[in-house]
């Protein structure tokens, strides 16, 4: 209410002659910087009465649960928090979750929280995107993020599907499966998206499954704890379009790594090597020379006051 009354300051009686644009905005910004500190806690979608257009077993449900349960486990605040979403079924909570989101475009998600954390690099960047839009229109955008390696978690999608547009064939769908626009059976061999990463100098690379709830959330924290960009892929079931992947198969094809396992360069690349998909922390492997450096700029924003300008 207090910078409702000072926003009206901006307006000269009689009429509006000359704005201060840069004061309105910093106005607006704390207003909804007041707006973020009223969250206390994350409150998943089965906790509220939101009408959700997700299907019923969709594999989104467990993926939102087990990040808010590892941002709580952190100590992440909701106010410190910020979802980038991309065009798909997992943007579809863009707009019923009690935190900051923003709604991008196709494949764009990566850059629009690259921006973000740009801006804010004091703040818990997340970023959502399904592998239609990660591997098909923003594959370029992929790759460039990794290389970058920004301070950013990326919860990458894979079901194999379009599932927003009823089931098309994505770029991981295998060989020989029946989908909508390809009734004869996909023909094209499916991107390997860690091989991509691999030729990126990533340095977190993990992969979980949607129906492993206590696994997901583990993952999801060493994501979070990670200093660089965070890149997991979660095996995600699609009951309604892809009912070839589903926990039976997944179940035959995937192998965990031990206990032992270092998550060291080294063991991610005899990981590609592996005739099963590997499952867990595969690579955790900072880049010294960038933490400080980051952790200075953060500092650096923090001291940033819009205080005087209210």
């Amino acid at each position: 209410m207090q910078a409702f009354f000072v926003l009206l300051l901006c307006f000269p009686f009689g009429g509006i002659k000359k704005l201060d644009f840069s004061l309105i905005f910093a106005i607006i910004l704390h207003m909804f910087d007041s707006l973020k500190k009223n969250a206390a806690i994350y409150v998943s979608l089965e906790e509220t009465d939101q009408v959700m257009t997700w299907c019923d077993d969709c594999g989104n449900y467990a993926i939102q649960k087990a990040l808010f349960q590892a941002l709580t486990l952190e100590n992440i605040q909701p106010k410190d928090t910020i979802v980038a979403y991309d065009v798909g079924c997992s943007g579809n909570e863009s707009d019923k979750v009690g935190i900051t989101t923003i709604h991008g475009l196709h494949g764009r998600v990566l850059p629009l929280a690259t921006g973000i954390k740009i801006a804010h690099p004091e703040m818990t960047v997340i970023a959502h995107a399904g592998d239609g839009a990660t591997l098909s229109e923003g594959i370029n955008h992929l790759i460039h993020t990794v290389r970058h390696d920004r301070n950013i978690l990326f919860i990458h999608h894979v079901n194999a599907t379009f599932g927003l547009t009823t089931g098309q064939a994505s770029s991981v769908t295998l060989p020989g499966t029946k989908m909508n626009a390809t009734p004869k059976g996909v023909d094209t061999p499916p991107v390997e998206s860690l091989r991509v990463l691999s030729g990126c100098d990533p340095t977190f690379i993990a992969r979980t499954l949607s129906y492993d709830m206590d696994h997901m959330t583990e993952v999801f924290q060493e994501g979070l704890r990670h200093p660089g960009f965070a890149y997991i892929e979660v095996l995600q079931l699609c009951p309604t379009y892809n009912r070839v992947q589903n926990r039976e198969w997944y179940e035959k094809n995937i192998v965990h790594v031990g206990n032992g396992y270092m998550p060291n360069r080294e063991s991610f690349l005899g990981c590609l090597k592996l005739a099963k998909m590997p499952v867990g922390v595969l690579l955790n492997e900072p880049r010294e020379n960038q933490i400080q450096t980051r952790k200075n700029l953060v500092s650096e924003v923090k001291k940033q006051d819009i205080a005087f300008l209210l």
